[in-house]
């Protein structure tokens, strides 16, 4: 028998409603202090006239969640461009990281990882992506300490994986059999698998979209810390020039000499906090999908 749960589903998934809805929600308080309040502007007021007291409210009301979700969508894309593509240009895919970190020796790992960033970041300002490579890198400039301290410390932890090696002995060798390819850093592989994982084990599909949830929140997050980033670095910029602070510090009403600069290296850590984070949600995401790929029946 279909059960009820079965018939009436949602109109909306908890990606929809966590990350779009809920990470526009969350970008309104900053988009307040750091447009709306300093320029003496307001947030559209969404009156339709209908007639109506009640039709008009909840016209209004639909019109502003949807204008939030729609803020939400805006986020999540520029996560995807800004700090998604960047990750992808300088470390490379996430599935090629894990493939790194399984097939070389733990004593040569840290030069071999060097080795790789270093052709990386040299074909990324290549002809033909030089131009958008260097957009990319100016748009992270106010949060470029907190990047480098992340990366000198081994925050990102990219090049790490839970999979033992006698486990990916087994998806190398399934990946031959089901014919998706040879695993190696020159083959599309992984998309094979990770649908094949989605098309017949719904629990591990179930346990992969609570990571892809949770690292799209992060993602959509280290946007909003990095345009806070970029304000208060305006803001900074406005106050030595002209002497006239246009914002009170974050999260206190007398702010001091220094507030600005407390501000910036507070989002500099978060930025750094979101991105760690998101990497490592991420790749949760296709751990889940290569441990479901040979160990479920």
């Amino acid at each position: 028998m279909t059960e009820i749960k079965d018939i009436v589903r949602p109109p909306f998934q908890n990606y929809d409603i966590v990350v779009y809805f809920g990470c526009g929600l969350f970008s309104l308080p900053f988009l307040h202090h750091y447009v709306i309040k300093p320029f003496g502007a307001r947030f559209p007021h969404f009156s339709f006239g209908i007639g109506s007291p009640f039709a008009d409210e909840a016209v209004s009301t639909l019109s502003l969640l949807f204008s939030v979700y729609l803020l939400g969508h805006l986020i999540a894309y520029a996560g995807s461009v800004i700090v998604e593509k960047t990750i992808d240009r300088a470390f490379g895919k996430m599935s090629s990281s894990i493939l790194i970190a399984l097939v070389t020796p733990q004593r040569r790992l840290p030069t071999s990882i060097r080795s790789w960033v270093g052709r990386r970041i040299y074909v990324a300002f290549s002809k033909g992506k030089r131009f958008t490579s260097t957009i990319r890198t100016i748009l992270l400039l106010p949060v470029s300490i907190g990047v480098a301290f992340s990366y000198l410390i081994n925050c990102f932890g990219y090049f790490q994986t839970r999979i033992p090696k006698s486990v990916f002995d087994k998806i190398r060798a399934k990946c031959v059999i089901e014919g998706y390819g040879r695993v190696s850093l020159h083959t599309k592989w992984y998309k094979a698998l990770e649908h094949d994982v989605i098309n017949n084990c719904p629990s591990a599909t179930a346990r992969m979209y609570n990571y892809l949830v949770i690292s799209g929140v992060f993602r959509s997050l280290s946007i909003v810390f990095l345009a806070s980033a970029w304000a208060e670095l305006y803001y900074i910029i406005h106050y030595y020039v002209d002497g006239d602070r246009l914002v009170d510090a974050v999260m206190s009403d007398s702010p001091s000499k220094w507030s600005g600069f407390v501000n910036l290296a507070g989002f500099n850590f978060l930025f750094a906090f979101t991105i760690t984070a998101y990497v490592k949600f991420a790749r949760r995401y296709i751990e889940e999908a290569m441990f479901a790929f040979v160990l479920t029946k």
